[in-house]
């Protein structure tokens, strides 16, 4: 009688592994959402929102049922032909290639990820492995970086269209925000993803972004916790309110 073959595939095994492992977390989110409520309600009190790190422009459809104006800034070529593609029905929202960072017209190796992209950052990846086993960067391509700043001045963005931003870069956040002094004065909200635990190289912790954000005249607004890992650490959704000029 032939034996029965009982291999387990390791890439199934793992992602079974991990979701039992982060279930109860995901669990314990989903009803501090519902308790806490939606963390994009602040959407409700502004007109427009700068997002970096656009990606592919996921949250076009939630932008546009809030009637915003929307730049969207992504760095990856070809990410970006997919961004523009997507976002060109909404008239109300433009996509521009650039790398923004703190510093203008520097040479860096930017680093590629194998998620379509979505973890691609300038700096490279630490403990985002030990969170994400399946996530890792592949390649690397040369960009320049642009500041903020320099973004909207170059592009004749009016500020007056827009009160909030919007960061997903990856560690990178608190770099585009030195990098933009003129933009930060003129916004209402900041939303950025941040951990408590060195997420990729020189991030900042939760703890140094709203340290940061408070000398900047913002106050930690609402905190979501997006993924947890034991002994690794939380990425967490933060937003932050303009309390003074």
């Amino acid at each position: 009688m032939p034996s029965l073959n009982c291999s387990f595939p390791k890439k199934l095994f793992r992602e079974l592994v991990y979701l039992l492992r982060t279930l109860p977390y995901k669990l314990n989110h989903r009803i501090y959402s519902l308790i806490h409520g939606n963390a994009q309600k602040y959407l409700d009190d502004v007109t427009g929102v700068i997002h970096i790190g656009a990606s592919t422009g996921q949250e076009r459809d939630l932008y546009n049922s809030h009637d915003l104006n929307v730049i969207w800034i992504e760095a990856l070529p070809d990410i970006f032909d997919s961004l523009q593609a997507n976002v060109c029905g909404y008239p109300r929202q433009l996509a521009l290639n650039y790398l923004a960072d703190q510093y203008n017209d520097e040479e860096v190796a930017f680093h590629v990820a194998n998620n379509n992209g979505e973890s691609s950052s300038l700096l490279e990846m630490v403990d985002h492995s030990l969170m994400y086993p399946d996530v890792s960067s592949t390649s690397s391509i040369s960009l320049s970086t642009r500041t903020l700043d320099w973004i909207v001045m170059t592009e004749s963005i009016d500020l007056d269209l827009y009160d909030a931003m919007v960061l997903d870069v990856q560690g990178a956040e608190m770099r585009v925000l030195k990098g933009a002094a003129m933009v930060l004065i003129r916004m209402r909200y900041i939303e950025v993803e941040v951990a408590d635990f060195i997420s990729y190289s020189s991030s900042p912790l939760l703890s140094d972004m709203s340290s940061f954000m408070s000398v900047c005249g913002f106050t930690l607004h609402y905190l979501q916790r997006t993924s947890f890992v034991p002994g690794v650490g939380t990425y967490y959704n933060a937003i932050y309110k303009r309390v003074r000029s």
